[in-house]
């Protein structure tokens, strides 16, 4: 019981968890992004689930597992995060730490693209104006 209460003050989201995904503890900052921890699969995103069961089936593995992962959160949205997992006698150590939304660089093209056009047709426009502007100053001088 004295290392399941240690396991509470772990300053990130971390579970110990079975090769079935039942979490058997965790900590304090798990359950303040996850509002259900009882089990991995209650809070991982339906289309992440796959690589979830891949994370799960490496129980073997020496070597740390990394996947990010859409897991849902406390207010019920799904956040990117970046869960790292180490087996070791059958129980897996699981951190997931929050991962920034970096835009698709396709988005930024978009994104750009449409500004580019904006900006354009705004210009155009003050173009206009100053045409029409200068047209009426110079018939006004010419009188």
């Amino acid at each position: 019981m004295m290392e399941s209460n240690i396991l509470k003050w772990i300053p990130v989201p971390y579970f110990q968890l079975n090769q079935e995904g039942e979490i058997l503890h965790f900590s304090s900052q798990a359950h303040s992004y996850f509002s259900s921890v009882s089990s991995l699969w209650s809070i991982i995103h339906k289309d992440d689930r796959k690589q979830a069961m891949w994370m799960l089936s490496q129980h073997s593995s020496p070597n740390p597992i990394i996947r990010h992962l859409r897991l849902r959160t406390t207010d019920d949205t799904f956040v990117n995060f970046k869960c790292t997992i180490h087996w070791k006698n059958g129980v897996g150590h699981l951190v997931c730490t929050e991962k920034k939304n970096v835009k698709d660089p396709l988005d930024v093209v978009l994104s750009a693209q449409s500004y580019l056009e904006n900006s354009d047709k705004r210009l155009k426009e003050s173009d206009k104006v100053l045409n029409n502007s200068a047209d009426l100053l110079f018939n006004r001088l010419k009188r």
